[in-house]
């Protein structure tokens, strides 16, 4: 359990570093992707006072945390998965 909180904190500093804004863990998703990906993404909730917003992040193959914002074409864990891998797809690992 303290791993889990750890992986967590870690994935949510990563998320304030890039917004520089308060991000709250709202749920864990599992995602299967077709041939593509399938693992857990975290989705997170920034806080700011103008407007609430999606994050969606998880571990990629270096270790380092991918990050994507909600947006027009990425608004579920699986929209993010799909646009990471339409960018980078060599750097989806299998969890």
């Amino acid at each position: 359990m303290q791993a889990k909180a750890a992986y967590l904190q870690s994935l949510a500093q990563a998320v304030q570093d890039i917004y520089n804004l308060p991000a709250l863990h709202v749920q864990t998703a599992y995602v299967s992707v077709a041939d593509l990906w399938r693992g857990d993404v975290e989705v997170f909730a920034l806080i700011s006072e103008s407007q609430a917003q999606r994050c969606f992040a998880w571990p990629a193959a270096d270790g380092i945390a991918v990050v994507l914002g909600s947006s027009l074409g990425v608004k579920s864990p699986e929209d993010a998965v799909r646009s990471f891998h339409r960018k980078h797809p060599h750097d989806l690992v299998y969890t």
